[in-house]
């Protein structure tokens, strides 16, 4: 008892291809060119905007950049699709020449999100500028005194409220163990 593996070409090769098949790509190549302009968009605003020079902001854009490169195989398919009597092209043909270059892209991309949060890593690890971003820092004189007394007697309570539930938490632990 041998499964024989059908391709989509040994099944569809003679007739054509389905509309639901058609119907699918024609979905993803619609979120694919979305995806292309936000990216896009992305990389463009990366390059104007001169707050967005850091180079983690570049690696951000340059991944963009690769999954944008990545996304448009979508259109790749889709001319593959429409094109009449031809719905499929030669395996050889698709992996050495025309799918190449997005494979690329798919790379860069790994490559660039990985880069990302290793700058990321670096930069928490080892800051160069501490920055601290509290609310009593945005006003000054006598209110600034007052709300920082204030969060900080809320982050106390915090704190004492955290120790109290983990008293209970331990009372209950050693409850059980005496019981059981």
């Amino acid at each position: 008892m041998s499964i024989q593996k059908q391709t989509l070409f040994d099944v569809y090769g003679d007739k054509g291809l389905p509309t639901d098949l058609i119907a699918i790509n024609v979905f993803r190549i619609a979120i694919a060119t979305i995806g292309i302009f936000l990216n896009a968009s992305v990389v463009y605003v990366t390059f104007k905007c001169k707050t967005l020079k850091s180079p983690c902001h570049f690696l951000l854009a340059f991944e963009c950049f690769s999954n944008a490169i990545f996304q448009l195989h979508s259109w790749l398919s889709m001319t593959v699709l429409f094109s009449v009597g031809h719905q499929f092209v030669n395996i050889r043909f698709c992996c050495q020449q025309l799918i190449l270059i997005f494979i690329i892209g798919f790379s860069a991309s790994f490559t660039a999100a990985l880069l990302v949060s290793f700058d990321r890593l670096l930069s928490v690890l080892f800051p160069l500028c501490q920055v601290i971003c509290a609310p009593h820092e945005c006003v000054w004189g006598w209110a600034g005194d007052l709300s920082y007394f204030i969060f900080s007697a809320i982050n106390f309570l915090t704190l004492v409220n955290y120790i109290i539930i983990w008293i209970v938490l331990k009372c209950h632990a050693v409850n059980n163990q005496n019981q059981g």
